[in-house]
């Protein structure tokens, strides 16, 4: 009699077919993970940005001041007559043709990087606003930097002045960090845009005993004015000597528009969306949700003392 054939057994080959199965998304999913995770720590390092903008009428000049980038407040002391002088501020009035006066208060100093620079629209309580764009909303100040002839070193110096915008209440930072000026024998234009950037926290590092500590940065918000130059030639007049032709410096701010432009970080990714990502890929490849993993977890000690076997493991994983 003819020994009977052995049956194939197709249920040793379904375990195995999925046993390949997961080895092979557990790698899928391995690579996913170490790719989402390099992909979340470049984005945490250079987030995108987001500009908006906002109308806002009146809008509040800036605090400006502006130095005689001509000598060091330490040649005043020997040339008593070469000292910054203001003459006039002045808005123009487009309806009958005349400059109106402007009540702008000016502060008269010296700073650290030894210039001697005047200071307007400093007090916050009482701040010049801008009422229209371009020219017909300009704030235009005259000022004087005489030049001292007779000074044997006056080629060393350059004549002229520095402009320098920040929001007001604010410190000044360095003269010599600025890159505006003015000069003589023009209508030195500067338009404004106010700018504010609003960025993402960002981790610093600090020591105590030489211990590295983490901190956070929070200085998340800063405002600054950017300005873009024109000018027009002054024109000599009859009743202008050529002292005042050379020496006068005639400066205008105004608004490029009433509105101010907001730059904001976003982050592409947080830790959630991260967990999210990771979370529901995982349930697709290898079919693990939460429940199913607290289940599993809760497995485990008993397969610990022997009290169940991964058989049982198999089968609630499958």
């Amino acid at each position: 009699m003819a020994a009977p054939e052995k049956q194939f057994n197709w249920r040793i080959i379904k375990h195995v077919l999925v046993l390949l199965f997961w080895f092979i998304n557990t790698g899928v999913f391995a690579y996913y993970i170490y790719s989402q995770a390099v992909s979340f720590i470049k984005t945490e390092q250079s987030p995108v940005t987001s500009t908006s903008y906002s109308y806002e009428d009146p809008l509040n000049y800036p605090t400006i001041t502006i130095c005689d980038w001509s000598r060091e407040s330490s040649f005043a002391a020997t040339c008593p007559v070469c000292t910054f002088e203001y003459i006039s501020c002045y808005w123009y009035n487009y309806a009958d043709d005349t400059n109106n006066p402007v009540a702008c208060p000016l502060t008269f100093t010296f700073f650290k990087d030894g210039q001697s620079c005047f200071e307007a629209n400093a007090d916050i309580s009482k701040l010049l606003t801008a009422k229209k764009k371009g020219y017909l909303g300009s704030i235009n100040m005259l000022f004087r930097i005489p030049i001292n002839y007779t000074d044997p070193l006056l080629s060393a110096y350059r004549l002229g002045a520095s402009i320098t915008f920040r929001e007001p209440g604010t410190l000044l930072g360095s003269i010599f960090a600025e890159t505006n000026y003015a000069i003589p024998g023009r209508y030195n234009l500067f338009s404004i845009k106010k700018v504010v950037y609003e960025k993402l926290p960002k981790p610093q590092t600090t020591s105590i005993d030489e211990i590295p500590l983490p901190t956070t940065d929070s200085s998340t918000k800063t405002i600054s004015y950017e300005a873009t130059y024109s000018a027009l030639k002054r024109v000599k007049t009859a009743d202008m000597t050529d002292n005042d032709y050379l020496e006068q410096i005639e400066v205008a701010f105004t608004y490029e528009e009433l509105k101010t432009t907001t730059i904001t970080e976003i982050q592409q990714k947080d830790g959630w969306s991260l967990f999210g990502e990771v979370a529901g890929m995982a349930g697709l490849l290898l079919g693990l949700d939460i429940l199913k993993s607290f289940r599993l977890f809760l497995m485990f000690p008993r397969l610990f003392f022997r009290q169940t076997s991964l058989g049982k493991i198999w089968e609630a994983m499958n």
